[in-house]
């Protein structure tokens, strides 16, 4: 006999009201809980059928589905990026820091010379010999600074042009990123800009100390 009809006839048997209270109490969760399994398997007469809660095939697909692979052309033109600069622009480089090298040395032979008639000078007055002599070692050189920052000018000229022609390629911060031409040009650039940097700072104190 089903639970549920149990149930029913036990509440009419003449019983005492406390007894058929606990009669009721105890079969009440389990009249619950049938009642719940037939309503979520679909077993009641003349209910609705409700859809599977089960994933459907496509959705089964699309689940796990792995990430699409790179086309070959993508692939390729990250495989293809060149590691090294160009022969050509690599060769102009290389002449440009050895112009600024061969300029620095024309620099440091004309160095001592004048320092020692800058500091012979000393408080000389202007037109004096001796303030005259350290002038124009001065001069001499200032005219060799010249020689190494010619090719500072040009660098400069190039790291512009590579900006203007590749502006996506650089960081943020606007340093050169991982392009292999930008960073040549940026460290022959750093290389030259040592150079020119001590150059000038010799010349401001030699011209300070003539000043006085």
């Amino acid at each position: 006999m089903p639970l549920i009809a149990c149930y029913g006839k036990a509440m009419n048997y003449r019983l005492p009201i406390s007894t058929r209270v606990r009669i009721s109490l105890a079969l009440l969760p389990a009249v619950l809980l049938l009642s719940a399994a037939c309503a979520l398997s679909g077993c009641s007469d003349g209910g609705p059928a409700y859809p599977s809660l089960a994933s459907r095939p496509a959705e089964r697909l699309t689940d796990t589905a792995e990430p699409a692979s790179p086309s070959p052309d993508t692939a390729a033109q990250v495989n293809t990026a060149p590691a090294a600069p160009s022969a050509e622009l690599a060769a102009r480089l290389d002449h440009l820091v050895e112009q600024a090298r061969s300029g620095y040395r024309a620099f440091a032979a004309k160095r001592a010379a004048a320092e020692r008639l800058v500091s012979a000078a000393g408080a000389a007055p202007a037109g004096s010999d001796g303030w005259a002599g350290a002038t124009q070692a001065l001069s001499g050189i200032e005219s060799a600074r010249t020689q190494t920052a010619q090719p500072l000018s040009d660098l400069d000229r190039m790291e512009i042009d590579d900006r203007m022609a590749h502006p996506a390629q650089f960081a943020p911060d606007g340093s050169a990123a991982q392009r292999p031409d930008a960073l040549a040009i940026a460290q022959a650039r750093d290389t030259v800009s040592a150079l020119v940097a001590e150059e000038d700072a010799l010349l401001e104190k030699l011209g300070a100390r003539l000043k006085h």
